[in-house]
Formats: structure tokens, sequence, C-alpha cells
């Protein structure tokens, strides 16, 4: 897996950034937060719980039962 990590810019970046990175990246997926900040898992966990989930599900060997 990579993981591509940077400080918070003083001013907002354009969403054209994160494709940038994605599009760099092999096999990387860029997905859009509206609406949050640095701190997505807090201040809107409704849209990054969705993402999360996504991306174990792809990426799981196993599956726990329910």
């Amino acid at each position: 897996m990579n993981r591509v990590s940077r400080r918070r810019p003083s001013r907002p970046l354009d969403a054209g950034y994160g494709r940038a990175y994605a599009q760099a990246i092999p096999d990387a997926e860029f997905r859009l937060l509206s609406g949050t900040g640095h701190m997505p898992q807090s201040e809107t966990p409704g849209q990054l719980l969705p993402v999360v989930r996504d991306f174990a599900d792809a990426h799981a060997r196993t599956r726990p039962r329910r």
C-alpha cells in the first residue's frame, strides 16, 4: 500500500492536488469529501466511513462473521 502525507496548508487547496497525487500512485483512487477539513473522522464521519469501508472491503483477506 502507498500513502502520501503532508502538512495542512495555511490556505485551502484545490481538489486537483488530490487528484494529481492519486494519478501519480499506481492503483490509487481519489474520493473528494465535501465540507470537511483536516479531521474528517470527527468533522464528517458520515462521509468518511463509507470510503474507509469500501477500501477495507476491497482489500480484506477474510471477513468477520456478522
